[in-house]
């Protein structure tokens, strides 16, 4: 395949024909196959696959999936140009958009199938790649202003959805450690942030306090809070820019269940410097440091170290049983605070993403 650089300045590639001379096309895919797709898209070690499929397809709609955003290259009756794809059609590869809050969609896409259905394993890389393409393409259309950027999230030993990626047109932003350590339950009254964890004052002209909404002013202050933050950041620099801060908070604010005493800004002066962001997830008994950060001029003082321990601290206060967050794996400083403070790695993933300017001429 040879590259080829859109209007955006990411890497496209020209279709090509498959092995008996016709252009994949992916299209949508038909009710009639949709728990087909869903099994398709499932982790291979999932267990009684075709029940979990059909469990997926009927609560979709709870989780606010639109199926109907599915794009699938099907089996070849379908694509010698059947108008109705026939009961005996199977999906080879299959690419789902799912609308996020903050502008964003997370795209989850078909991995390896047998031969002798999907084709070899190039055939399958260029169906894969085609699927994503034109998932991405057709949503943007769909959603216009409602998607700003497509977000993907292959585990580091998923090679083939790496490389879907990557010939789709994706940037990888960053490798992502996913770091947990289990919490003690703690005092719910317990006083947090007004001071320190260990009971000392936060120094002179710091204030922490949590947000009292995200309407009018504490959201001003914290988008100019989260800018600052972003100033020589080693945590995913690539990704600054790609969406307006506003759209940044709103994706935050839907990571879990929201609550405003958890959020914390950070000041200096009574100028924003820093933020804290914790939201509960309690269906996973867990919660998650959704962003930590401070400006370039608070950085090498402790003061992260001691934000970070007061965060342990109010998240035991919730009775949940795990801190869990990611981190660039190129933020060393980061990971080996977080490794001091008795935090472990449990998994890796890659960051991919696409503006979806970049994805109106994909194909």
């Amino acid at each position: 395949m040879q590259p080829t650089e859109d209007g955006h300045g990411m890497t496209t590639h020209a279709i090509r024909p498959d092995a008996a001379g016709r252009e994949p096309v992916a299209v949508p895919v038909p009710p009639t196959l949709y728990a087909s797709a869903a099994e398709r898209l499932l982790s291979p070690g999932t267990p009684n696959r075709s029940i979990a499929a059909r469990r997926f397809v009927r609560d979709a709609a709870d989780f606010d999936i639109d199926l109907t955003w599915q794009r699938a290259v099907l089996d070849d009756g379908v694509q010698r140009g059947r108008r109705d794809p026939v009961l005996s059609s199977r999906v080879r590869q299959v690419a789902l958009p799912v609308a996020s809050a903050g502008r964003t969609a997370v795209l989850f896409v078909s991995g390896p199938g047998a031969q002798d259905v999907c084709g070899n394993r190039e055939r399958q890389a260029l169906d894969r790649r085609i699927a994503l393409q034109t998932a991405c393409r057709d949503a943007a259309k769909i959603a216009g202003d409602r998607i700003a950027l497509f977000q993907a999230l292959p585990a580091v030993d998923e090679s083939w959805a790496q490389a879907a990626y990557t010939d789709a047109g994706f940037t990888k932003v960053a490798d992502l450690a996913y770091m947990r350590t289990a919490l003690r339950s703690r005092d719910a009254s317990a006083e947090v942030p007004a001071c320190r964890a260990d009971g000392k004052p936060w120094p002179d002209g710091i204030e922490v306090r949590p947000i009292r909404s995200l309407d009018g002013e504490d959201r001003e202050m914290l988008g100019r809070a989260l800018d600052l933050t972003y100033e020589d950041t080693l945590d995913c620099p690539g990704l600054r820019g790609m969406r307006a801060t506003s759209d940044v908070i709103d994706s935050h604010q839907a990571a879990g269940a929201w609550q405003a005493d958890l959020w914390w800004l950070v000041l200096r002066r009574a100028q924003p410097v820093g933020c804290v962001l914790l939201n509960r997830c309690p269906a996973e008994n867990l919660v998650e440091l959704v962003y930590i950060g401070l400006a370039r001029t608070e950085r090498g003082t402790g003061l992260g170290k001691h934000l970070l321990q007061a965060a342990l601290r109010a998240a035991s206060s919730t009775g949940l049983g795990e801190l869990r967050c990611a981190v660039d794996e190129r933020n060393l400083p980061a990971k080996a605070l977080y490794s001091r403070l008795g935090m472990t790695q449990i998994a890796t993933r890659t960051a991919y993403v696409l503006p979806a300017a970049s994805a109106h001429s994909l194909i």
